[in-house]
């Protein structure tokens, strides 16, 4: 996808209109220009109208979870993210996890050190990152260290990672090819769905196992957040579950796809 977007903003300048298929693909008009960015996110205001991947919120609808994050729009994404900043974006919050964020880099370069080959490289860079990444959201995100670095890695962690993986693979196949998702379900599309499924459900695990492993003792910041009054269940099957998506740079974000609401 980034390789994609590249080539087209070198092709066609900062800011362009495009119109591949008349009537069948959407309208996009997209900028790589930081000033352009700036200005435009400025101009969103409170409720801003933030356009959603097709695919993604068909597959989410389909399956009844809440749409998180990267999905919502206007009223809707102000109310989820005023939620998620009382914990997420809270100096205090990222303090407290400073001493396991160290410790998950320690375990990533004596990870690295035991990797090295002939020429003194790790021969699959970009996976070490990846397991980096992910035990970093791991902690903060559900206090949790998922065992990559492990001499024998977690299967249900493995399977985390492969699912994210082809998700994007998959995610950018339906929006920049051809859409022929909308007419009836493709291939493409039923792979995308099965990684969202198993990604839901892989988190959804570490999610109940934050929320129920005080046990009456004291509760550390993110239980405190989990079983916080401000969230609501719709689906019956705990407050929130929260899923990652590994973005171009390896480093990971969290949405959250059941629903949370204000009061």
């Amino acid at each position: 996808m980034v390789e994609h977007m590249s080539k087209r903003h070198q092709e066609l300048g900062p800011v362009y209109k495009e119109n591949i298929l008349p009537g069948i693909a959407d309208v996009t008009v997209s900028c790589c220009s930081p000033a352009d960015t700036e200005a435009m996110l400025r101009c969103d205001g409170k409720y801003p109208v933030r356009p959603q991947l097709g695919p993604l919120e068909s597959i989410r609808k389909e399956l009844k979870l809440y749409k998180g994050i990267s999905e919502a729009s206007g009223e809707e994404w102000y109310k989820v993210r005023s939620v998620v900043n009382n914990h997420f974006l809270r100096n205090r919050s990222v303090w407290s996890y400073g001493e396991k964020h160290l410790k998950v880099s320690r375990d990533f370069m004596e990870y690295i050190a035991k990797n090295l080959d002939s020429n003194n490289e790790v021969p699959d860079f970009e996976n070490a990152l990846k397991y980096w990444s992910l035990e970093a959201a791991g902690v903060f995100s559900l206090d949790t260290r998922l065992g990559l670095f492990d001499d024998e890695v977690n299967e249900t962690s493995l399977e985390l990672i492969k699912a994210m993986d082809l998700f994007f693979e998959n995610l950018c196949k339906l929006v920049f090819g051809v859409q022929f998702w909308k007419t009836f379900e493709t291939f493409t599309y039923k792979d995308l769905k099965n990684c969202q499924k198993e990604i839901y459900n892989a988190v959804s695990l570490h999610r109940q196992a934050v929320q129920h492993s005080s046990n009456g003792k004291e509760t550390n910041q993110l239980q405190s957040f989990l079983n916080s009054s401000l969230l609501t269940d719709k689906y019956g099957d705990g407050r929130l579950s929260i899923w990652w998506n590994r973005n171009h740079s390896n480093e990971f974000n969290f949405s959250f796809v059941s629903p949370c609401n204000t009061p």
